[in-house]
């Protein structure tokens, strides 16, 4: 896996920790399969949760401080690399007449 991917993909399992920690106090397969738009396998999803154990990751994190804890982690980076853990987001736009065919928040400065 390419590093940006792997850095994709590190922020993407914190976000998904971090969601999965805001309705449980552990972090299951069941729990992080409800969190990923394609989730990966059960073994893969079992490995996170069980590395999520192994540092100790809780309820009290924030999810900068769990990717931090990832990305310092070498078989944890080494997991992710050899899974295929992605994200996507598809945007269906139609526009007509005049104006500007914004996907997302429009940020208007001046």
């Amino acid at each position: 896996m390419e590093p940006i991917s792997t850095g994709i993909a590190i922020g993407l399992v914190s976000n998904v920790i971090f969601k999965a920690l805001c309705i449980s106090t552990t972090v299951t397969v069941d729990i992080l399969k409800k969190h990923f738009d394609n989730p990966p396998s059960d073994e893969i999803l079992q490995q996170i949760a069980s590395k999520a154990q192994e540092l100790e990751i809780d309820d009290e994190w924030s999810p900068k401080r769990i990717e931090r804890a990832i990305g310092a982690d070498p078989s944890f980076l080494q997991m992710l690399s050899a899974s295929n853990i992605t994200s996507s987001t598809i945007i269906n736009q139609h526009h007509t007449g005049t104006g500007d065919n914004v996907a997302g928040d429009k940020i208007v400065t001046g």
